[in-house]
């Protein structure tokens, strides 16, 4: 993973985009957090490849989104519609500093689909990675038509919900079963 050295940031490359342009990751992208991607490093690989630039991509704040199909399952998704019977656990992700909600009586389910979510960086001459995880993107597009950020994560997340990744993408002792009082207002209540 990339890091401060001297000062510096340094960037390492994770990748090619279709015709040869480089993708890499720095220390505060969000890659490390998908244990689909881990356990797989070559999928993030060869969803890159296929990924060609025009100009007609969505772009968000400067932040190119793609939807990688490959036509048969590559692996499982780990956002999931929110149904009856969910029980919900809270924890911070290692590398943010926001509790998320997680669902922990279901799986990631099957997916053809890797969204990957890039940026041209001047100067690394290439593309910052600051996600990709195995999963579709249509409901970050329609919340995106949300201008206030927090009506409108409140609009995703209270449809959609984490599958529990395991605690070894969980900062130790942030587990709980009760919504954090810091959430109270900016995201949806699941609790039974």
């Amino acid at each position: 993973m990339a890091d401060n050295v001297d000062g510096k940031r340094y960037a390492i490359v994770v990748g090619q985009l279709a015709l040869g342009e480089q993708v890499f990751t720095l220390s505060h992208s969000h890659l490390g957090q998908h244990p689909e991607l881990d356990e797989d490093p070559e999928l993030l690989k060869r969803a890159l490849a296929r990924i060609v630039l025009t100009p007609e991509k969505f772009e968000r704040g400067g932040w190119l989104m793609f939807e990688v199909n490959f036509d048969e399952p590559v692996g499982k998704g780990s956002v999931v519609e929110r149904r009856e019977g969910d029980v919900y656990i809270w924890a911070v992700p290692k590398r943010r500093d926001m509790y998320r909600v997680y669902v922990t009586n279901r799986e990631p389910e099957p997916c053809d689909t890797v969204s990957v979510i890039i940026r041209w960086r001047q100067e690394f001459q290439g593309y910052e990675l600051r996600t990709a995880f195995v999963g579709c993107l249509p409901a970050l597009y329609e919340a995106d038509k949300i201008k206030n950020v927090y009506l409108r994560r409140y609009k995703f997340w209270s449809r959609y919900v984490l599958v529990y990744p395991g605690d070894k993408y969980i900062t130790s002792g942030t587990k709980t079963d009760r919504k954090p009082a810091s959430l109270e207002l900016f995201t949806p209540d699941y609790s039974p």
